[in-house]
């Protein structure tokens, strides 16, 4: 089956030139929203603009015909052109002599078997990706290479907005279906009822939900039931004091619950030390990245990366999957 008619049974169809494809939402008796199939969207892609280089080509001696290059025959996607482009620029082939986009395939395969993929970065797409495993982006996420993740958090996001993906196991057996449907209503009958629940105690001043109802500072012992969230005054001094003397500093963790403005301060302190110190100052984690940007002096750090499990297993020396990959795929060089 061609990939045309491959994209069209399975439901794709073109928005604005993209493909994509969106499953129905489907609903319990009780409402409650599930999908079972994932969803995909390209919504960005490579705009190609070869005319912009007429000035370029013309500006070499005309025995060259390098202006030729605009005028091949076969137009390409535009994705297809730019890597192309970029591959033929390393070597000026810009000639009538040039493999032409007719034969794009052939060059791309000469390519890939001399190890040069490294041109087929120049193409960026980027995809919107839903009703998938959780588990799946997060493993993503910590060992990204060569991709660029956002992934909904679940953190700062509504149970409103989410909904339950049924496993295609599932999907055509009346008992398994029936028992999903009943499970995702208890759940987001729970989730609510207790979210309802916590809200109207913390309105009310409860003290297991007030920030400012129970809190002290401990130099000594945690009690039984105590809770940690945050450091206090001395911890942070020792803190600020490492990082203005420091070369280099790693930061993998939030101090504590910098979420909740009592508990902020701590991390909020570390935040603007890293910020005002000379050394060269790396950030690797999740919640460690959005503390910075809540405290607007992300552009005050080195490099941010979103990678925190990652970055430490990095450090360590150990072989992180993604990494190994392209190290296996692009092997260096022998002299």
């Amino acid at each position: 089956m061609n990939p045309e008619a491959l994209f069209q049974n399975l439901g794709g169809r073109m928005i604005e030139q993209s493909p994509a494809f969106h499953p129905p939402v489907h609903k319990s008796q009780e409402g409650t929203p599930f999908l079972r199939q994932p969803g995909v969207a390209v919504i960005a892609k490579p705009q190609v603009e070869l005319a912009n280089l007429q000035p370029f080509l013309d500006g070499f001696d005309s025995t060259l015909e390098f202006s030729s290059y605009l005028s091949d025959a076969t137009p390409l996607p535009s994705g297809t052109q730019l890597c192309k482009l970029a591959g033929q620029t390393c070597y000026a082939s810009f000639s009538p002599k040039r493999t032409l986009n007719a034969n794009a395939d052939r060059y791309f395969n000469n390519i890939m078997s001399s190890g040069h993929g490294s041109v087929l970065e120049h193409a960026n797409y980027s995809f919107f990706l839903y009703g998938i495993s959780r588990s799946l982006t997060h493993e993503l996420v910590r060992h990204r290479a060569g991709f660029g993740y956002s992934q909904l958090s679940q953190r700062y996001v509504s149970g409103r907005v989410l909904r339950f993906v049924e496993r295609p196991e599932f999907q055509d057996r009346g008992e398994l279906h029936q028992s999903f449907l009943q499970r995702i209503d208890r759940a987001h009958a729970e989730y609510h009822r207790l979210a309802e629940k916590l809200l109207h105690e913390q309105e009310a001043g409860t003290a297991i939900l007030s920030a400012e109802a129970k809190t002290r500072i401990v130099t000594d012992k945690f009690q039984p039931e105590d809770m940690g969230l945050d450091i206090g005054p001395r911890t942070l001094a020792t803190y600020s004091e490492i990082i203005h003397n420091a070369g280099k500093v790693f930061w993998n963790g939030p101090m504590g619950v910098f979420e909740v403005a009592p508990f902020a301060a701590g991390t909020r302190a570390v935040a603007e030390a890293m910020a005002k110190t000379n050394a060269y100052t790396l950030i690797g984690g999740g919640d460690s990245a959005a503390a910075v940007e809540q405290f607007g002096l992300a552009d005050k750090i080195s490099h941010i990366s979103t990678g925190g499990g990652a970055s430490l297993t990095f450090l360590e020396g150990e072989v992180l999957p993604g990494l190994e990959a392209l190290r296996l795929a692009n092997p260096p060089k022998k002299d």
